[in-house]
């Protein structure tokens, strides 16, 4: 995994060092205190088990049984991926910081989507340049070769001054005639980063979602909504039109930009499906034997009310490139995107 991710598993180890002073002799190290406070912390606070229908219950009855004082580190562990994997959410994550090993619920077809994409492809191949934006670990923009058509790639949502990158790259591109925004491959990060940038393509301000918290020990606990608007900002507006490019790759605050963009109206979203994984994610939570874990917090909903928790936001043209296809020297979402402004709009 990458970005925001790994960013998270960083930090269970440098927390692990005060696990230990946190939790004191307080909480007993035995495998079965162990399940309870897992599947406890679960039960009261994930805010995914009630808008993914789960029966968390049931899970409890299926595994509890399984687990004695003297089940196994490893026999636990197999126990716990398994028990989260219901939940099929790149949010979900375990981490054991003693054998250095990880657990993501729901990241099997994240490996595939790396895979399909290549920066190295598109600069070899479709790019005339790429300038990298140096507020931003992964944020770069360039132009098609031969064509009035910008480029803009947002690998990373997190960095420093997004209002003030995201003119400046206008500046830039702004006499072209259409803009192809690429969020595929982004493990997300900071929605406050990303929500200025698409900003600076809307055209008035229009409700892009809406957010809950999880608040209480009932599943469906949650504090009343909370409207998150696209924002016309006036500041060097771009107003051509722009494509958007996803894939099950693209993640959390990059899920966020995606919900940001599909109300704009000159907006088209080219590519695969994201990756369902929206909710902000909890702080790091510990077990006695020294494992960290964390989960999602809240509820988030699309202007029309649809929770899109484990389903992903749907291209309004679905393509999806394979490792083959990238082997084979070849983007189809890129070429699928240049095509569409040619046959729409007639930009070569």
């Amino acid at each position: 995994m990458k970005n925001n991710i790994l960013l998270l598993l960083l930090l269970a180890t440098s927390f692990f060092a005060c696990e230990r002073a946190i939790l004191g002799l307080e909480t007993e190290n035995t495998p079965i205190n162990n399940f309870e406070l897992f599947w406890k912390t679960y039960d009261e606070h994930s805010s995914i088990i009630f808008p993914k229908q789960i029966n968390w219950d049931s899970i409890y009855q299926v595994y509890r049984p399984s687990v004695s004082n003297a089940t196994t580190e490893a026999e636990l562990w197999t126990i716990f991926t398994e028990m989260i994997e219901v939940f099929d959410d790149e949010h979900t994550l375990l981490y054991d910081p003693i054998a250095d090993q990880t657990y993501v619920s729901g990241s099997q077809g994240i490996d595939i989507a790396m895979q399909s994409f290549s920066k190295a492809l598109l600069d070899e191949k479709y790019l005339a340049y790429r300038t990298i934006i140096e507020t931003a670990p992964d944020f770069s923009y360039g132009k098609i070769k031969d064509k009035s058509i910008g480029y803009i790639y947002i690998g990373d949502s997190d960095g420093n001054h997004p209002e003030q990158t995201i003119d400046e790259i206008l500046e830039v591109l702004g006499e072209l005639e259409a803009i192809i925004v690429d969020v595929r491959n982004n493990g997300g990060g900071s929605a406050s980063f990303m929500k200025p940038i698409a900003n600076a393509f809307a055209t008035e301000d229009r409700l892009a979602y809406t957010v809950q918290d999880r608040i209480g020990i009932n599943h469906d606990d949650f504090s009343e909504p909370s409207a998150v608007y696209t924002n016309y900002d006036g500041i060097n507006q771009y107003t051509k039109p722009v494509i958007l490019l996803t894939d099950r790759f693209s993640v959390s605050a990059a899920e966020d930009f995606t919900l940001h963009m599909k109300v704009i109206e000159q907006v088209t979203h080219i590519g695969d499906t994201t990756a369902g994984a929206f909710s902000q994610t909890s702080p790091q939570q510990f077990l006695p034997n020294g494992w960290t874990y964390q989960y999602p917090v809240q509820l988030e909903l699309t202007p029309e009310g649809v929770c899109l928790e484990g389903i992903g936001v749907i291209p309004e043209i679905a393509v999806e490139n394979t490792p083959q296809d990238i082997e084979n020297q070849q983007d189809k979402i890129m070429e699928r995107a240049i095509r569409y402004l040619f046959e729409t709009y007639g930009i070569r």
